[in-house]
């Protein structure tokens, strides 16, 4: 549930607390890595979940037929992915927890 949302909104709160210009996920995640705040190799593997979790969503939305996107145009059914994406996607929410493990012991959440 939420998909990358958690990512973004971790990227946001590591730029506001250290005084980041960047404004796009990607390169706030990077920013915090350089500026010590996460680990650089947590932060390629987190980035390679976050670009997967576009990559899944944007490939359900290209089956679509109704445009505009109904409301399920970001609701994907994980019984409906391949096996290698559903391993992936596990993999991915695992290192989206132990994101939100890091956001919470470093801010107290």
């Amino acid at each position: 549930m939420y998909g990358v949302r958690p990512f973004v909104d971790a990227a946001r709160v590591y730029s506001l607390a250290n005084g980041l210009p960047q404004t796009n996920t990607a390169d706030r995640l990077r920013a915090a890595a350089a500026a010590g705040r996460l680990p650089a190799a947590e932060v390629d593997s987190m980035l390679a979940a976050f670009f997967m979790l576009q990559r899944v969503r944007l490939d359900h939305q290209a089956t679509l037929e109704v445009f505009p996107p109904n409301d399920g145009a970001n609701r994907i059914d994980p019984k409906k992915l391949n096996e290698l994406d559903r391993r992936t996607l596990k993999e991915a929410f695992r290192l989206l927890r132990e994101l939100q493990s890091r956001l919470a012991m470093d801010y107290q959440l």
